[in-house]
């Protein structure tokens, strides 16, 4: 049969509260701080790793933007080599044209400088012709008065002859 008797300790409620329950208190306020103090790492962890995946995000978002600067300056700097490529050709057939501009300049000079010479030569020859034609005009001249002066001699010895 069972039996009947208790024999467990009775709960004594003074003993309790004055002796157990203090005790159990204080354990329980370090048990909360230390659920506190253990919640807050687990909260930091969790922000640190919140924080982490923003940095991480973050990150990924400046080499994509670094990368895309990247592409544009490369892009730019090679629009930059192609319009420098571009000016020095014009350059170089600016720098052309004017080296033959100036060789055509010397030339002309030259042919008009050649052409002023053969005139100015042209015209001393031609003034020289020109004093010697009117000394042979002189000339003439006087020898026609000359022919003129023995034909009427000789047209008055002939009328004289005559009459």
């Amino acid at each position: 049969m069972p039996a009947v008797a208790n024999d467990a300790a009775a709960f004594d409620p003074v003993d309790f509260y004055t002796k157990q329950l203090p005790l159990q208190l204080a354990q329980l306020t370090e048990l909360r701080d230390e659920l506190r103090k253990r919640q807050g790492a687990l909260t930091a962890a969790e922000e640190a790793l919140k924080d982490r995946d923003d940095a991480a995000r973050l990150l990924a978002d400046a080499k994509a933007s670094a990368t895309q600067m990247m592409d544009d300056a490369k892009a730019m700097q090679a629009k930059v080599a192609d319009k420098k490529r571009e000016q020095d050709a014009r350059s170089a057939a600016l720098d052309k044209r004017e080296a033959d501009l100036n060789a055509a300049a010397v030339s002309r000079e030259t042919a008009l400088a050649a052409r002023e010479r053969d005139l100015a030569v042209k015209e001393a020859s031609v003034v020289a012709a020109q004093a010697a034609a009117e000394s042979a005009k002189a000339a003439l001249e006087a020898d026609r008065a000359k022919v003129a002066e023995k034909l009427q001699a000789l047209q008055s010895m002939a009328a004289s002859l005559k009459g």
